[in-house]
Protein backbone atom coordinates (compact mmCIF):
# COMPACT_ATOMS: atom_id res chain seq x y z
CA UNK A 1 0.00 0.00 0.00
CA UNK A 2 1.28 3.18 -0.84
CA UNK A 3 -0.26 6.84 0.12
CA UNK A 4 -2.85 8.26 -2.00
CA UNK A 5 -0.82 11.52 -2.40
CA UNK A 6 2.23 9.62 -4.04
CA UNK A 7 3.03 9.37 -7.64
CA UNK A 8 2.35 6.05 -8.84
CA UNK A 9 5.02 4.49 -12.06
CA UNK A 10 4.05 1.63 -14.01
CA UNK A 11 7.19 -0.69 -14.17
CA UNK A 12 5.66 -1.99 -17.20
CA UNK A 13 5.05 1.14 -19.56
CA UNK A 14 7.18 3.51 -17.06
CA UNK A 15 3.96 6.08 -16.95
CA UNK A 16 3.71 7.89 -14.01
CA UNK A 17 0.35 9.09 -12.80
CA UNK A 18 0.33 12.01 -10.15
CA UNK A 19 -1.88 12.05 -6.87
CA UNK A 20 -3.85 14.87 -8.84
CA UNK A 21 -5.15 15.19 -12.33
CA UNK A 22 -7.12 18.35 -12.52
CA UNK A 23 -10.26 18.19 -10.41
CA UNK A 24 -9.73 14.21 -9.77
CA UNK A 25 -7.39 12.90 -6.56
CA UNK A 26 -6.18 8.85 -6.67
CA UNK A 27 -7.75 7.08 -5.10
CA UNK A 28 -6.71 3.36 -5.47
CA UNK A 29 -3.94 1.45 -7.45
CA UNK A 30 -4.72 -2.38 -7.71
CA UNK A 31 -2.37 -4.48 -9.78
CA UNK A 32 -2.93 -8.06 -10.70
CA UNK A 33 -0.10 -10.91 -11.57
CA UNK A 34 -2.31 -11.84 -14.84
CA UNK A 35 -1.30 -8.57 -17.70
CA UNK A 36 -4.61 -9.45 -19.07
CA UNK A 37 -6.35 -7.66 -16.01
CA UNK A 38 -3.14 -5.87 -15.03
CA UNK A 39 -3.33 -2.05 -13.32
CA UNK A 40 -6.17 0.03 -12.80
CA UNK A 41 -5.62 2.96 -11.11
CA UNK A 42 -8.72 4.99 -9.90
CA UNK A 43 -9.26 8.38 -9.64
CA UNK A 44 -12.08 10.50 -8.30
CA UNK A 45 -13.19 13.82 -7.66
CA UNK A 46 -15.21 15.64 -5.45
CA UNK A 47 -18.73 15.32 -7.28
CA UNK A 48 -17.93 11.71 -7.48
CA UNK A 49 -17.17 11.14 -10.56
CA UNK A 50 -15.01 8.38 -11.25
CA UNK A 51 -12.47 7.98 -13.63
CA UNK A 52 -10.17 4.48 -14.19
CA UNK A 53 -7.47 4.09 -16.04
CA UNK A 54 -6.37 0.27 -17.06
CA UNK A 55 -3.00 -0.62 -17.97
CA UNK A 56 -3.10 -4.58 -19.25
CA UNK A 57 -2.09 -7.04 -21.90
CA UNK A 58 -4.26 -9.31 -24.42
CA UNK A 59 -2.95 -12.48 -23.65
CA UNK A 60 -1.82 -13.58 -20.28
CA UNK A 61 1.62 -14.27 -21.14
CA UNK A 62 2.13 -10.56 -21.24
CA UNK A 63 3.24 -10.21 -25.05
CA UNK A 64 3.18 -7.04 -26.68
CA UNK A 65 0.14 -5.75 -28.35
CA UNK A 66 0.75 -4.81 -32.11
CA UNK A 67 -1.68 -2.50 -33.94
CA UNK A 68 -3.52 -4.68 -35.64
CA UNK A 69 -4.74 -6.64 -31.92
CA UNK A 70 -5.10 -2.98 -30.64
CA UNK A 71 -7.54 -1.70 -33.54
CA UNK A 72 -9.75 -4.75 -33.33
CA UNK A 73 -9.39 -4.98 -29.49
CA UNK A 74 -10.80 -1.16 -29.23
CA UNK A 75 -13.64 -2.01 -31.96
CA UNK A 76 -14.76 -4.93 -29.74
CA UNK A 77 -14.80 -2.96 -26.99
CA UNK A 78 -16.75 -0.07 -28.23
CA UNK A 79 -19.08 -2.44 -29.76
CA UNK A 80 -19.30 -4.63 -26.40
CA UNK A 81 -20.61 -1.13 -24.67
CA UNK A 82 -22.79 -0.39 -27.34
CA UNK A 83 -24.42 -3.73 -26.73
CA UNK A 84 -24.64 -3.74 -22.76
CA UNK A 85 -28.77 -3.31 -23.14
CA UNK A 86 -28.34 -7.01 -24.38
CA UNK A 87 -25.82 -8.04 -21.63
CA UNK A 88 -27.54 -6.58 -18.27
CA UNK A 89 -31.30 -5.46 -17.55
CA UNK A 90 -29.58 -2.48 -15.22
CA UNK A 91 -28.71 -0.82 -18.77
CA UNK A 92 -31.66 0.05 -20.97
CA UNK A 93 -30.26 2.01 -23.77
CA UNK A 94 -26.91 2.83 -24.99
CA UNK A 95 -26.38 5.59 -27.83
CA UNK A 96 -23.09 6.93 -29.20
CA UNK A 97 -22.80 10.68 -28.83
CA UNK A 98 -20.04 12.87 -31.14
CA UNK A 99 -17.31 12.91 -29.10
CA UNK A 100 -15.57 17.06 -29.00
CA UNK A 101 -12.27 16.85 -30.16
CA UNK A 102 -12.88 13.44 -32.61
CA UNK A 103 -10.27 13.67 -34.69
CA UNK A 104 -7.48 14.49 -32.68
CA UNK A 105 -8.52 11.14 -30.35
CA UNK A 106 -9.24 8.65 -33.46
CA UNK A 107 -9.80 5.69 -30.44
CA UNK A 108 -11.82 7.40 -28.46
CA UNK A 109 -16.37 7.24 -27.80
CA UNK A 110 -18.57 8.92 -25.82
CA UNK A 111 -21.70 6.93 -24.89
CA UNK A 112 -25.29 8.20 -23.54
CA UNK A 113 -26.51 5.54 -21.10
CA UNK A 114 -29.70 5.03 -19.60
CA UNK A 115 -30.45 2.84 -16.75
CA UNK A 116 -33.29 1.63 -15.25
CA UNK A 117 -33.23 4.99 -13.08
CA UNK A 118 -30.59 7.42 -14.18
CA UNK A 119 -29.28 8.71 -17.85
CA UNK A 120 -25.57 9.54 -18.44
CA UNK A 121 -22.59 10.10 -20.18
CA UNK A 122 -19.80 8.10 -20.33
CA UNK A 123 -16.47 8.15 -21.95
CA UNK A 124 -13.76 5.75 -23.37
CA UNK A 125 -10.85 6.44 -24.54
CA UNK A 126 -8.12 3.91 -25.58
CA UNK A 127 -3.99 3.92 -27.02
CA UNK A 128 -1.56 1.66 -27.79
CA UNK A 129 1.58 2.43 -25.54
CA UNK A 130 5.07 0.51 -25.44
CA UNK A 131 3.00 -3.00 -26.00
CA UNK A 132 -0.04 -2.26 -23.55
CA UNK A 133 -3.01 -1.08 -24.05
CA UNK A 134 -4.01 1.95 -22.18
CA UNK A 135 -7.71 2.15 -21.53
CA UNK A 136 -9.57 5.30 -19.89
CA UNK A 137 -13.68 5.01 -18.62
CA UNK A 138 -14.79 8.10 -17.25
CA UNK A 139 -18.75 8.32 -16.08
CA UNK A 140 -20.69 11.21 -14.50
CA UNK A 141 -22.09 9.90 -11.11
CA UNK A 142 -25.49 11.90 -11.63
CA UNK A 143 -27.76 12.07 -14.36
CA UNK A 144 -26.30 14.24 -17.14
CA UNK A 145 -23.32 14.89 -19.31
CA UNK A 146 -19.73 14.75 -17.92
CA UNK A 147 -18.46 18.30 -16.41
CA UNK A 148 -15.66 19.78 -18.53
CA UNK A 149 -13.20 18.50 -15.81
CA UNK A 150 -13.84 14.92 -17.16
CA UNK A 151 -12.55 15.99 -20.55
CA UNK A 152 -9.43 18.05 -19.47
CA UNK A 153 -8.59 14.87 -17.25
CA UNK A 154 -8.59 12.66 -20.52
CA UNK A 155 -6.45 15.42 -22.46
CA UNK A 156 -3.93 15.01 -19.42
CA UNK A 157 -4.04 11.38 -19.77
CA UNK A 158 -4.24 11.21 -23.35
CA UNK A 159 -1.17 13.40 -23.68
CA UNK A 160 1.22 10.78 -21.23
CA UNK A 161 0.57 8.07 -24.46
CA UNK A 162 0.59 9.96 -27.46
Amino acid sequence: RRSAGESYRDAETGLVFPPRVGEYMKTRVCLNQDPVFGTKIRYENEAGDCADVYLYALDSLGSPVGDAAFERHFQETRDSILNLPKQTRLVKDVAAKSMPDAEAMPHAALFRIRGRDEEFDSLLFMALFHGRVVKVRLSASDDGDLPESAFEFLNEIAAKVR
